[in-house]
């Protein structure tokens, strides 16, 4: 008759276990204290400088906001030069924006549908919408003419459309 003892298999299979759960853990907790962690950092102050052609030549936009270590809350400036020239922005046009997306600036111009030609700066605004969901505000502050104009806000809604909101300045 041969005899099987079954109790130092069951107990070498448990040691087993035990050795790779203590260097799993050795392992997991050793490279915890190495790991990295990535932050996207939003800019307070931006510029741009495009050429948009022979309607405005060289156009540079400077758009200043609160210091912050996350979003900028208010914007504090928004500087225009159309070839050199400085084009005069009324406070009006940003005093009461908030939470700008500064990374977000873009000068825009169109010809076609007016005598004149038009210039926009663009931006947008961190906006959290009613069912709970984080998308932009689209703001425009139109230029023509030799002064700015107006701003409209494009407010976005959870089935996908905007609403527009026109602002004369």
């Amino acid at each position: 008759m041969i005899q099987t003892n079954q109790m130092p298999l069951n107990l070498s299979i448990n040691r087993i276990l035990i050795i790779f759960l203590i260097i799993g853990f050795l392992i997991t907790f050793s490279h915890s204290g190495h790991c990295s962690e990535e932050t996207i950092h939003s800019p307070y102050e931006v510029s741009l400088i495009v050429n948009a052609g022979a309607s405005f030549g060289e156009v540079k936009v400077t758009i200043r906001a609160t210091p912050s270590k996350d979003t900028p809350t208010k914007i504090l400036s928004i500087d225009l030069w159309l070839d050199g020239k400085a084009i005069k922005i009324s406070e009006a046009a940003y005093s009461d924006l908030e939470a700008p997306l500064l990374g977000s600036t873009q000068i825009r111009s169109e010809v076609g549908y007016d005598k004149n030609p038009w210039l926009y700066i663009y931006f947008e605004l961190a906006y959290r919408m009613e069912d709970g969901q984080w998308r932009p505000k689209r703001v425009h502050i139109a230029y023509q003419d030799g002064k700015i104009k107006y701003r409209t806000i494009d407010t976005p809604h959870p089935d996908g459309s905007y609403t527009w909101k026109k602002d004369d300045l």
